[in-house]
């Protein structure tokens, strides 16, 4: 088994691998990447494959490959040893079948590594027999609404439901909704054709929406084509493959959560907001980031108190479009949150009640994008 390859393309790919596999694993062999020099040999192209049972992740590199075979190494090891390589223009990888040891050489550095055979390996999961509903988005597109709604997922496994990204195709548009409870948001991209058609949804393991919303675009035009099956979804790319189990259980009714009312309507603009609930963290920090809005008019005033450190108050202009009082308190770091996804120069706030959400929304739609935002309000109980 031998090939070369470029140095940067095989680091990368390992890379990737690695942030698929669990450290702590209490099956040691999931700690390790196998790599094919079979499968795609007569493309060219090596296969790196890595699992730790929930989610399955292959990806593929040009390779000048001599000689096929496959081989297990350890994730860790590979990608620290790779490390060294990495002011190479290539590396060449050699694996003597027999016995799995691995030769490495680029530039002037050479290294040996022990592999293991890659019998014992995972295997990608069968999949039902049913049909996928199969279709594509623009990857750039994709993970624009991953990192604009991935925050609100909730890591507390007591809800599996909340856990995950909740996923809608809709004639002409695709939705994705995430929800801990406390703050939900909501994404949507609209097509100008009918590739996509009303289907059903999903849900999403959040792992998987991490992962894809970390690699690298390739070109700008890069697709990824989604296949949806009964309990089990694909995300393949012209390089990489993700294959996950979808979670199961029913989302919450995010229509009923999105307030349908408001009292006060306002248009701040983002940067000025990001700045103002940012001189209020290293106070509110000490008190559970519990921030105060005061607003009046076109004023709010935002305080913070500390029993062990202090005070802070500052005071920014915004425009009321439907002017009104309020008092109300937010965690700052999750008004930080909301915040700094939004593309938009501006963003509108609609409060109501000091019980109720707030409703959060860029003023402009960017690139065929429709973004809502609801934060729930942190009880009343301080005084600045």
């Amino acid at each position: 088994m031998k090939f070369v390859a470029k140095s940067t393309d095989l680091i990368k790919a390992v890379q990737s691998c690695s942030r698929v596999i669990v450290s702590a694993s209490p099956s040691p062999i999931l700690t390790n990447i196998l790599i094919d020099c079979t499968s795609r040999k007569d493309s060219g192209l090596i296969r790196l494959f890595a699992t730790d049972l929930e989610m399955y992740y292959e990806v593929f590199i040009q390779a000048q490959i001599e000689d096929g075979g496959e081989v297990m190494v350890s994730s860790k090891m590979f990608s620290s040893i790779l490390d060294v390589f990495s002011s190479a223009d290539t590396v060449t990888f050699s694996c003597n079948k027999e016995n799995f040891n691995i030769e490495l050489s680029g530039g002037k550095t050479e290294s040996t590594l022990f592999g293991m055979p890659p019998d014992d390996f995972p295997q990608l999961p069968i999949f039902d027999s049913s049909t996928p509903y199969t279709f594509k988005l623009p990857l750039l597109k994709l993970q624009s609404i991953v990192k604009n709604t991935s925050y609100a997922i909730s890591t507390d496994q007591v809800k599996p439901a909340y856990c995950g990204l909740y996923f809608k195709t809709i004639e002409k548009a695709v939705r994705a909704v995430a929800t801990d409870g406390k703050r939900l948001t909501m994404a949507e991209y609209k097509f100008d054709n009918d590739s996509i058609k009303e289907h059903g949804e999903i849900i999403i393991i959040s792992k998987v929406i991490n992962e894809l919303s970390k690699n690298t675009c390739e070109q700008p035009g890069d697709e990824v084509e989604i296949s949806i099956y009964s309990n089990q979804a694909a995300f393949k790319t012209k390089n990489y493959s993700y294959y996950s189990r979808l979670i199961d259980g029913k989302f919450p009714d995010y229509n009923m959560v999105i307030p349908k009312e408001h009292k006060i309507k306002l248009s701040a603009g983002v940067a000025e907001m990001l700045r103002e609930l940012r001189k209020m963290m290293p106070i509110a920090s000490e008190s559970s980031n519990t921030v105060k809005l005061n607003i009046s008019g076109d004023k709010i005033l935002y305080s913070a108190r500390s029993p062990k450190s202090g005070s802070i108050k500052s005071e920014s202009t915004v425009t009321a479009i439907e002017p009104g009082e309020l008092e109300i308190n937010f965690n700052a770091k999750y008004f930080i949150d909301v915040l700094s996804t939004i593309k938009s120069d501006e963003c509108i706030l609609e409060f109501n009640l000091v019980q109720s959400p707030v409703k959060i929304y860029p003023k402009e739609e960017i690139d065929g994008e429709t973004h809502i935002h609801v934060l729930m309000p942190v009880r009343p109980g301080f005084n600045v």
